[in-house]
């Protein structure tokens, strides 16, 4: 899925990149952070 999205521009992979990112940080932060 963000794999098709990032195919479609240069752009679109700066947000993918960037949302994959957070969602790691919030993944390795967990509660209480992560239900913010």
């Amino acid at each position: 899925f963000w794999d098709e999205i990032a195919a479609t521009g240069d752009r679109p992979a700066k947000v993918v990149k960037i949302l994959r990112d957070y969602r790691e940080v919030m993944t390795k932060a967990g509660p209480p952070y992560r239900y913010g």
